[in-house]
C-alpha cells in the first residue's frame, strides 16, 4: 500500500516547527520573568538562564536532547545541594 503524499507543502514543516519552538520559548520566558519578579531581588544573567532552562524543560521535557539531559543533571545536583 502506497503512502499518500503529505498535505503539507515542502519547507512548511520547518516553519511550523520553528513556530512551535518560538511559542514554547515565549511561554517559558514569560513564566521565568514572573518568577524573577516575584523573587523581589536582582538576578544575574546566569541565574535567569538557569531558571529559564528549568522552566522550559519542566514545561516541555525532551529527554532525547543533550541540553535536556545536562539540565536535568544540573537540576538534580542543585536539588541535592539545597536539601543537604
Amino acid at each position: 500500500m502506497a503512502v499518500p503524499p503529505s498535505p503539507i507543502p515542502p519547507g512548511m514543516m520547518q516553519a511550523i516547527t520553528q513556530s512551535i519552538y518560538a511559542s514554547r520559548s515565549a511561554a517559558a520566558a514569560a513564566l521565568t520573568g514572573g518568577i524573577i519578579a516575584a523573587a523581589g531581588r536582582p538576578h544575574s544573567i546566569d541565574e535567569a538562564m538557569e531558571i529559564y532552562t528549568s522552566v522550559y524543560f519542566t514545561m516541555y521535557p525532551e529527554p532525547g536532547r543533550g541540553r535536556y539531559q545536562a539540565g536535568a543533571a544540573n537540576m538534580d545536583a542543585t536539588l541535592a545541594e539545597a536539601t543537604a
